[in-house]
């Protein structure tokens, strides 16, 4: 947004002045629609349709990149996130064979609005936290 006006002072010199003001980019808003996924040792392929939603994005723009990083990848044989819907991402895995013990997961939504002006073009993951857990609980 521009404003301009102009200032008098007492010898009557009329200067212009002009004040640009530059709305940074926002980063996208992550949402957790399933925070906590529990399994047991052993179990088949799992997936959850609707694990994670981006809540928001500025209006003429759009998702350029949806990652996630799991922090215990000795848990799972095969893990992935894919887009659902938009905007839904459904989370599957395949637990290892004998594996048990507690993951997190890191989502990270990137918009196409830069970091000019001091925008924030990535959003990291939010819900009570930064990252969605899954664990894996024991089989005797």
């Amino acid at each position: 947004a521009s404003v301009s006006g102009q200032v008098t002072d007492a010898i009557s010199t009329n200067d212009t002045v002009s004040l640009n003001i530059t709305i940074p980019n926002q980063a996208p808003v992550i949402r957790f629609l399933t925070n906590s996924v529990v399994v047991r040792e052993d179990s088949a392929p799992t997936s959850i349709i609707s694990f994670a939603t981006v809540d928001f994005i500025e209006p003429g723009q759009s998702l350029a990149n949806f990652s996630f990083s799991v922090d215990n990848t000795n848990l799972f044989s095969a893990f992935s996130l894919t887009v659902v819907g938009q905007p839904y991402h459904g989370l599957s895995f395949t637990p290892a064979p004998d594996a048990f013990g507690t993951a997190s997961v890191t989502v990270i939504a990137q918009d196409d609005g830069g970091t000019a002006g001091g925008g924030a073009a990535g959003g990291a993951s939010q819900a009570g936290g930064t990252n969605g857990t899954v664990t894996i609980t024991w089989i005797q």
